[in-house]
């Protein structure tokens, strides 16, 4: 389903940034062959931050186990019983943002 890939993305999105493959491409398409891992790292034991525990983000949290990912995760309209269920229970600890959660989003034109 769509919930899944979306889900596998953004691991695969973290994964990507952390090592910082983006930039290695770059390097290679321009002739550098950078062999050290300098400035790149592993994900194992990071501490991940969800803000959505929908169904996407709870399938990020779940595949973000088998990372060994420290989860962190926050959702204003969560139920106790979602957040009760032995994965959540198990592998979440609730952040605490301010209610409601919002940015301050400046207009480049204002």
């Amino acid at each position: 389903s769509n919930t899944r890939s979306v889900a596998e993305l953004v691991l695969c999105e973290i994964v990507m940034l952390a090592r910082q493959i983006g930039d290695r491409n770059n390097e290679l398409h321009h002739g550098k062959w950078k062999k050290s891992a300098k400035d790149s790292f592993e994900i194992r034991g990071k501490t991940l931050g969800i803000i959505g525990l929908g169904n996407i983000g709870q399938l990020v949290a779940e595949r973000a186990k088998g990372f060994n990912l420290k989860i962190l995760a926050f959702d204003p309209v969560t139920t106790a019983e979602v957040a009760a269920q032995p994965l959540q229970a198990s592998m979440l600890q609730r952040a605490n943002l301010p209610m409601p959660l919002q940015t301050k989003i400046s207009h480049p034109m204002h």
